[in-house]
């Protein structure tokens, strides 16, 4: 038997979706889709790579003063550091160059031409970085403006009946072709049967 307080099985007119309504909120800002990522690499920051990179910066400069000829151990308890026996990573570079001018394995001239070195080196990576970073953004807004597109498109979609009599465009920017994105999705649904199949082969 049916149970009567079934709303399925009553008789009667079925109610309607307001579908405006409905997808009236589906646009969504720049932060607001970027908040959940934020969220999940600053989590993932704070309890898998927090201090790595630093600690292993700190192991290589400790094994490359140690090469030259430091004695870090000893430079360490050399002082009194209290319970915490920290040193300055600066200062145990310093006695590394000092030591080998002394010893003669390399002239003052050499170091010269390293500072010069170094001193061009970080030049040019912060210029090649300036470029990487500009290229992401340039990227980004791509992104952006091709997600506005489709966003204004979704709406001209939904209230066509209504722009269809206006004779001045509601927007400089262009839409793309309904066809364009219609051929599109078919083709991300496409790629998204092709990983489920093989979803379901590895399960």
């Amino acid at each position: 038997a049916i149970p009567l307080d079934d709303p399925s099985s009553l008789n009667g007119p079925v109610p309607m979706v307001n579908v405006k309504s409905m997808y009236r909120s589906s646009c969504f800002s720049e932060d607001q889709m970027a908040k959940p990522i934020k969220a999940f690499t600053a989590d993932f920051v704070r309890q898998l790579l927090i201090g790595l990179p630093t600690q292993a910066l700190g192991l290589t400069l400790c094994s490359y003063i140690s090469a030259l000829g430091v004695d870090i151990i000893a430079q360490v308890e050399a002082k009194d550091f209290g319970a915490e026996s920290k040193v300055s990573v600066d200062d145990l570079c310093k006695k590394a160059v000092e030591h080998n001018i002394q010893v003669g394995r390399f002239s003052q001239l050499v170091m010269n031409r390293a500072t010069v070195l170094a001193s061009s080196y970080d030049t040019a990576w912060k210029k090649h970085d300036l470029v990487r970073r500009l290229e992401t953004n340039i990227a980004s807004c791509k992104t952006s403006f091709q997600r506005v597109q489709i966003q204004i498109a979704m709406f001209q979609w939904q209230h066509e009946d209504i722009l269809i009599n206006r004779t001045q465009p509601i927007s400089t920017v262009t839409p793309p072709p309904r066809s364009g994105i219609l051929s599109n999705m078919k083709k991300k649904l496409h790629a998204l049967s092709q990983l489920e199949v093989s979803i379901a082969t590895v399960q």
